[in-house]
């Protein structure tokens, strides 16, 4: 009788796990994509970054002839190296000569693993032109 017992239990728990696998598994998924698409905006900022830390560099160096060129070929060129981690890159370089001052300022859009998520990246980067005293 107690065999005749365990047995009728054992099928009323079948298909129990599926079930419960079909419930969790999309939420593990939806976990996991949005951990991958953090580090990927992450990325994206730290690309960005270096490229308007880039265009600085070269714009901002002693006796450079036309600093906004030379920012905007430095920063355009950090950006394509990085394999288009950085979507829709646009670089922009504004010289005010005035106060001897470059800025930088480095827009994109972040790799997308999740459909429909467009997260806008922009880094800037700002410093005074070099100079002898």
């Amino acid at each position: 009788m107690a065999g005749l017992r365990a047995k009728r239990g054992r099928r009323a728990d079948r298909g129990v796990t599926v079930v419960q696998l079909a419930i969790a598994m999309p939420v593990v998924l939806v976990l996991i994509m949005s951990v991958i698409q953090y580090a990927l905006f992450e990325f994206a900022n730290q690309v960005a970054e270096a490229a308007a830390t880039e265009g600085l560099q070269a714009a901002t160096g002693y006796g450079v002839p036309d600093p906004g060129a030379a920012g905007q070929t430095a920063a355009d060129a950090t950006v394509t190296s990085q394999d288009q981690m950085l979507l829709q890159p646009n670089a922009l370089v504004t010289v005010d000569l005035v106060h001897q001052t470059v800025t930088v300022v480095v827009t994109g859009t972040a790799l997308q693993l999740v459909p429909g998520l467009n997260l806008p990246v922009s880094m800037s980067a700002a410093g005074p032109i070099e100079r002898l005293p």
